[in-house]
């Protein structure tokens, strides 16, 4: 794993560290990695892809892999954590690219998965779903020098909403 030294600062007093919006600084450098990375004369993205995979994983069937852990066989570990089974790749074409485009091209509303962790919002503790309000605050999202806007709205779906016209 590689760590940007610039954080070590910040991870110097545990007491303090866990004050930190962390996933906050995470999602600011992948919108702005996913930013960079949709100009048409960049060959890499930057940013928590592991996040991007995730994310895509839990609302796009069609890519996900087979084996994956259920839910409720995870208990108190992070949803991510069902992603670490063994994974069972032999159904993928030799040229995934071109079938994952595809497959990209031909999604339509119901084969999205808008909201996937309604089911497991019964089984958090309370800490976790307090607060609702702050999920959809329009805020800007920092770490150092990236400041990247967050617009709840535009994929506000996934919080039971739905779309407006933007502002």
């Amino acid at each position: 794993m590689v760590v940007n030294l610039a954080l070590l600062p910040f991870i110097e007093d545990f007491e303090v560290c866990c004050q930190y919006s962390w996933g906050s600084a995470v999602l600011a450098y992948l919108y702005r990695g996913l930013c960079k990375g949709a100009d048409h004369h960049t060959s890499v993205v930057g940013g928590c892809m592991l996040l991007l995979q995730l994310w895509a994983w839990e609302r796009l069937p069609m890519l996900r892999p087979e084996g994956v852990i259920a839910e409720l066989n995870i208990r108190d570990l992070p949803v991510g954590a069902r992603w670490v089974g063994a994974h069972f790749w032999g159904n993928v074409p030799h040229h995934v690219i071109r079938a994952y485009r595809n497959q990209l091209d031909r999604v339509n509303q119901q084969m999205f998965v808008f909201e996937p962790y309604n089911a497991l919002f019964p089984q958090l503790p309370d800490y976790c779903t307090a607060d609702q309000a702050i999920w959809t605050a329009r805020v800007p999202l920092i770490y150092f020098y990236i400041i990247e806007h967050y617009y709840p709205d535009r994929f506000c779906r996934q919080f039971s909403r739905f779309p407006r016209c933007p502002v």
